[in-house]
């Protein structure tokens, strides 16, 4: 008889976030997708349609929340890349001296899906390649509200894999990586 279970959907609300080193918890991920350009051609000798071709591939960015909490992890990886960014536009774009992102500005992000009552085995994983945070903010403060304070990360990449347990070649594309 066929193994039903390794077939239903993953819950939506069982997952772990890594960057780079670190585990963070996040109460919600959205924008794990990307989107390619259609290049439209024609040549007057052909049919009176167009033809359409796969163009270049736009990563669209993550979103991760949490409660805000005392923890400076995502604050400090904010301000590498805000630190980099400053560098970069004063005197006349000098920077560092050369131009080279330093080191850890961006990181590897993996996402892991987890089955019900397994926390030990990680079902399908995106990894986001080259990742960093555009954008860090804090939601609204309200001295009448009783919700818990959440804090937003914008995560821009380079690339993205995705795998299933048990698959030999992962789908996506990455740094690196050739489709």
């Amino acid at each position: 008889m066929a193994d039903v279970t390794s077939y239903e959907p993953y819950m939506g609300y069982r997952f772990r976030v890594s960057i780079g080193d670190a585990e963070i918890g996040f109460s919600q991920v959205d924008g794990l997708s990307s989107v390619s350009a259609v290049v439209q051609y024609r040549e007057g000798n052909m049919p009176i349609w167009m033809r359409k071709f796969p163009g270049l591939i736009e990563w669209q960015p993550v979103t991760m929340q949490r409660g805000t909490s005392n923890s400076t992890t995502l604050l400090d990886w904010r301000s590498e890349c805000a630190s980099y960014e400053d560098a970069t536009t004063t005197n006349g774009g000098a920077g560092y001296g050369d131009g080279i992102v330093p080191p850890n500005y961006r990181r590897q992000i993996t996402i892991s899906m987890y089955g019900k009552g397994d926390n030990a085995t990680p079902g399908k994983k995106w990894v986001l390649f080259n990742a960093w945070p555009s954008e860090l903010k804090t939601g609204a403060l309200n001295a009448m509200g009783n919700e818990v304070l959440i804090e937003s990360v914008t995560i821009q990449h380079e690339g993205m894999q995705i795998t299933s347990p048990g698959q030999n070649n992962p789908q996506g594309r990455g740094p690196g990586t050739t489709v």
